[in-house]
């Protein structure tokens, strides 16, 4: 099982990317994978799934693993429909 300090670093290299390319917590979708990302982070709570980003034409593709031997991804895929 990964530590609070594994699940941070699994996670905060992409969330900074992400507040890079300019996505803020103001963004409808965007604010409910900060609370799932925290809950990983805080809670240890494991999660997958994919979040629409209104008006970015893009989704998160997420899976925050709890074991230590698969890494947590986080990446943006194109959605022209969001």
């Amino acid at each position: 099982m990964k530590s609070k300090e594994q699940r941070h670093a699994d996670v905060a290299d992409a969330l900074n990317k992400l507040y890079g390319l300019g996505f803020s917590t103001e963004m409808q979708g965007f604010m409910t994978f900060v609370q799932i990302v925290t809950d990983f982070v805080d809670k240890g709570v494991s999660a997958s799934g994919d979040i629409a980003v209104e008006g970015t034409k893009r989704r998160i593709v997420y899976k925050l693993s709890l074991q230590n031997h698969i890494k947590s991804i986080i990446f943006l895929q194109h959605d022209a429909n969001v």
